[in-house]
Formats: structure tokens, C-alpha cells, sequence
């Protein structure tokens, strides 16, 4: 890619049914810088990060990644196991075995939580247990998807701090959020 870019969006529409859900998205990212994605609930925040991911295509226009790079992404919908213990669900991620996962753990308050179902979890225990991934991450480019809804104020602190530290290491983020995170964001409206 040039001019050091590790991600551009060049005129990426999407549409259902003939309904035209956003059009003419532009942006360009380098390493170390984030992209925030803005807009009302329904404007297509969720599918734009799926797009960038390669989960789905755009109607038109391209998303070009550097071919180079990793990444990672945590949706809104947490892709756990629910009939799995955390440690079944982070075992199959392959983290377990992370230096620093015992770290994570412990800071986001959920070691002693390793042998519960996840379904038997409060919603923001599994909204940090699928956080486990972006902390474990070695990709270049991390994609959340409203990363801070249903953590508490501490947790969603430790979590920016972190993301701060992923952007000094020259990462980029793309992310979605009506929390403000306080990252120093290109900011793209839907």
C-alpha cells in the first residue's frame, strides 16, 4: 500500500433491499493512527466495521488492507461460547498460554470466574472476557465494535489506557462507540 497506509476506505456504500444504509465512506489510515466511526443507532456502523474485517462486502466502492498486516475484531455480540467455561472459550482462542493473560484476568476481576459457563456471567463479565482477545492480540489492526458498553468506568479506563498504548506501538484501531474514549481519532460520520 502506499504512502504507508495500513487501511483505506475509497467510496464504500452499502445497501439492503435498495436502501442505501451509508454511501461514499472515505478515509485512510496509518500505523499508530485510529479511526472513530460515528453515527446515530441503524446508520451502519456494525456492518462498516464488518466490511473492514472481510466479514462482508460493500455494494460498492473497496477497502484496501495492507496484505502485511493481522487483525483482530470484538463485535458487540461477544462471539463466546456461552455453554463453555472461560477457560474452555479462551483455551480455543489459543490465549491461554499468553504470558500476560494471567495479568488480563486479573485486572479485568475475572480469574475466579475461569470455571463458569460464560452464559452464567453478567453481561459485562462477558463483555471483558471477549475483550481477552484484543488484549492478547499481536495483530496490526484492531477493530471494536462498541468496545466500552456494559464495562464499568475502571474497566472501560484500563481499557482505553491499553488501546493508547496499542496506538504508541504504532497499531491501528478502527472503532465504534457512543462512549467517548477519549483517543486521538480520525472521525468518519455515517
Amino acid at each position: 500500500m502506499t504512502n504507508d497506509y495500513v487501511l483505506a476506505a475509497h467510496n464504500i456504500g452499502y445497501s439492503i433491499n435498495n436502501t442505501k444504509l451509508f454511501k461514499n465512506i472515505n478515509f485512510e489510515a496509518k500505523k499508530g493512527e485510529s479511526i472513530h466511526i460515528k453515527g446515530s443507532n441503524g446508520s451502519g456502523k456494525t456492518t462498516l466495521l464488518r466490511i473492514i474485517a472481510g466479514i462482508c462486502s460493500s455494494s460498492n466502492g473497496e477497502v484496501i488492507i495492507d496484505e502485511e498486516i493481522s487483525k483482530v475484531m470484538v463485535g458487540h455480540s461477544n462471539a463466546l461460547k456461552d455453554y463453555l467455561t472461560l477457560k474452555e472459550n479462551i483455551l480455543m482462542d489459543g490465549s491461554f498460554d499468553i504470558k500476560d493473560t494471567n495479568i488480563f484476568l486479573e485486572s479485568l476481576n475475572l480469574k475466579n470466574k475461569l470455571e463458569l459457563k460464560i452464559g452464567s456471567l453478567s453481561f459485562g463479565q462477558r463483555k471483558k472476557a471477549s475483550l481477552l482477545k484484543v488484549f492478547n492480540n499481536n495483530s496490526d489492526l484492531i477493530i471494536l465494535d462498541e468496545p466500552c458498553v456494559g464495562l464499568d468506568a475502571k474497566t472501560q479506563i484500563y481499557l482505553i489506557e491499553f488501546l493508547k498504548k496499542e496506538l504508541a506501538k504504532g497499531k491501528t484501531i478502527v472503532y465504534s462507540s457512543h462512549i467517548d474514549m477519549n483517543l486521538d481519532s480520525i472521525e468518519v460520520y455515517l
